[in-house]
């Protein structure tokens, strides 16, 4: 009987470990603009004009650590229907120490014809980039 409930305790404890985790993630994702929560910025064709409107909103959205972010130079998706940027701390931009980055800090999909960013994982920058899909 003891050992049923320690293991009844042990099952709670892991599935609220779970239960906690994924709260916690799912606010960060929305919080970070991933998993449904969209964040439009201004709609525009000037590359310059996107990556100064997305600088204004990093720094705006960093300003409570006090990093200043660096937003790099934007590159065309493949259908050139926006810009794939790199972004990370302006430390880390002017003098490529390691220290100052960000660990991981994803690339910002932004649509020049709504304005939408999207913050894209890692792994799938690529397919935003190759041949032109034809109609």
């Amino acid at each position: 009987m003891e050992r049923i409930s320690l293991y009844t305790g042990a099952v709670f404890a892991f599935i609220s470990f779970l239960l906690i985790g994924l709260f916690v993630t799912r606010y960060f994702l929305k919080k970070k603009g991933i998993g449904g929560v969209k964040t439009f910025l201004q709609a525009t064709n000037d590359k310059d004009e996107a990556a100064q409107s997305l600088l204004v909103y990093l720094n705006d959205e960093f300003s409570r650590i006090g990093k200043e972010i660096a937003v790099y130079d934007g590159a065309h998706t493949a259908d050139e229907s926006g810009w794939i940027f790199f972004w990370d701390t302006r430390d880390f931009v002017e003098t490529k120490n390691p220290a100052y980055g960000f660990k991981g800090s994803n690339p910002v999909l932004y649509d020049k014809g709504t304005g939408r960013i999207q913050f894209i994982p890692q792994h799938e920058v690529f397919k935003y980039f190759g041949e032109k899909k034809e109609s």
